[in-house]
């Protein structure tokens, strides 16, 4: 019993463990700053936030880099909902042209 318990909690972890990254490579942008946000997802992520590039790095208005995991907390909150509330941490890199010259 114990045995199945364990291979159970390890199939679930691994069912919601996730991470994703999204990297633009494109050498002519610079790295300005890192905006961390906590976005909640519902209903297996069908409905959400949905987010713009001058919302979250404002004028700037380029990203070089996307990141989003699931922390301790949010796995546990999707665990125990079920997925109907699926919360996630998003990272994500603001950019600028670099100047030439």
């Amino acid at each position: 019993m114990k045995n199945r318990v364990v291979l159970l909690a390890i199939f679930l972890f691994g069912i919601y463990c996730s991470h994703n990254r999204v990297v633009i490579d494109n050498p002519k942008l610079e790295k300005l700053d890192r905006v961390e946000r906590n976005e909640y997802f519902y209903l297996w992520g069908m409905i959400g936030n949905q987010l713009t590039v001058a919302e979250i790095c404002g004028e700037k208005n380029t990203i070089l880099e996307v990141h989003s995991y699931m922390r301790v907390y949010q796995w546990l909150v999707t665990l125990v909902t079920v997925g109907i509330v699926h919360p996630l941490t998003l990272e994500i890199d603001c950019a600028k042209l670099k100047h030439e010259g």
